[in-house]
């Protein structure tokens, strides 16, 4: 039956809208949110608003980054509407628009995140393709441009980048729209795509990484297998990277985590068949939701020696999968909606093992697939506040929460 309704996908979503506004009859909730913290909505003359993946921190020093649209973000993106990013100031309590993209997506944004206290970088689409900017908000400018996109950065020293276009066509949540989904050829030619190191000083860039290197570190993978790079993270100190490999075989998919050095010196990680989301906790211990060797759930690796330490606490075992966003002392993450429709938001303790629920949050089923809202938090380095999206009040919107 999976197979059938895949070939009319939209016979699938109606099906799939019914049953989930059947489950949300039986189980919602009579309130949109509820939480014991106080936050605050950032947004430019009341637009929607977000960030982008939990990964980055918006705010630097009293400057908070985000994005705006006055367009409902419950429809796809489009490359012919510019969304517009912003800086909130925190000490007058006003927004302006910094600059425009043509090129994002409701989840990850235009991978917009600072490189130092008065430069952000972000993608765009420039001279039909897609390309990395700086911005400097002191001169209210464009001071930098690279001739591929950014996935990850360190500083103003160095980014990492992948194909936005092979997301686009493999996992179109994360991809851009402005150019045409990959054909089956370009998918399975993997020589001469994968992860690029960029230079930010010089603006040279190398393919580091290919990911037929990466196919060849496994067994040999079944014909007509498509093979797709996604999530690079940069360790704190910058020496190294992981990254997630998934491949394709008719309706299954099958993830592995990878660790690289910046030379390209590449070794598996986690080969459990299931990576979700992860986080740096220190340069050498990553922390995230995935398939290991008890199961599934939130492990500690310690990318050092690839052992695996499964956390199991019954307060947030409950939630499954979410978004962890790490600092040294603990962690703060979000779920996907329940039965009722909400999300949860919680932050745990490594130290002495503390749970504390942050809120929970009305998601509408008129927000779907590629459109959805997940609440992708991101915890403050002083552990003060957290900043999260999402779409309780029927439109999306970044939130700042303040922590006790």
């Amino acid at each position: 039956m999976k197979k059938i309704l895949n070939h009319f996908p939209w016979i699938r979503n109606k099906i799939k809208t019914a049953y989930l506004y059947l489950k949300y009859l039986k189980y919602g909730k009579g309130y949109r949110q509820r939480s014991q913290h106080n936050f605050m909505k950032i947004s430019l003359n009341n637009e929607e608003s977000f960030f982008g993946y939990y990964d980055k921190f918006p705010q630097q020093n009293n400057n908070i980054l985000f994005c705006s649209t006055p367009y409902k973000t419950s429809a796809l993106p489009s490359p012919e509407i510019p969304l517009k990013i912003c800086i909130y100031d925190t000490i007058k309590s006003v927004a302006r628009i910094a600059t425009t993209t043509n090129s994002y997506n409701w989840q990850q944004g235009c991978r917009a995140h600072w490189i130092d206290n008065d430069r952000f970088i972000y993608n765009d689409f420039v001279e039909s393709t897609y390309q990395a900017i700086v911005f400097d908000i002191k001169q209210g400018k464009k001071t930098k441009q690279y001739d591929i996109p950014v996935q990850d950065s360190y500083r103003d020293i160095f980014f990492l980048s992948i194909n936005y276009r092979r997301l686009r066509t493999l996992r179109p949540d994360y991809g851009y729209y402005n150019l045409p989904p990959m054909c089956k050829k370009e998918l399975q030619t993997i020589d001469n795509d994968g992860i690029w190191y960029v230079d930010m000083h010089t603006g040279k860039s190398n393919l580091l990484i290919t990911i037929k290197s990466v196919v060849d570190l496994r067994a040999k993978y079944p014909d007509k297998t498509y093979h797709k790079i996604n999530h690079v993270m940069i360790s704190p100190n910058g020496d190294k990277f992981v990254f997630m490999h998934r491949w394709f075989c008719d309706d299954k998919k099958t993830d592995h985590l990878f660790l690289s050095d910046l030379k390209g010196d590449t070794r598996l990680i986690s080969d459990y068949g299931m990576v979700s989301h992860y986080s740096w906790v220190t340069n050498d211990v990553l922390f995230g939701y995935m398939a290991g060797p008890e199961g599934n759930g939130y492990y500690r690796i310690n990318v050092n020696d690839d052992t695996f330490l499964k956390l199991e606490d019954s307060n947030f075992i409950q939630y499954g999968d979410g978004h962890p966003s790490c600092g040294k002392s603990g962690f703060v993450a979000d779920t996907y909606p329940d039965k009722g429709r909400m999300q949860y938001l919680f932050r745990y303790s490594f130290v002495n093992h503390d749970f504390e629920s942050l809120g929970e949050f009305f998601h509408g089923i008129n927000f779907q697939n590629e459109s959805r809202c997940d609440l992708h938090p991101r915890y403050a380095k002083e552990y003060r506040s957290v900043f999260f999206d999402s779409i309780f009040t029927g439109r999306r919107q970044l939130y700042k929460m303040e922590l006790e």
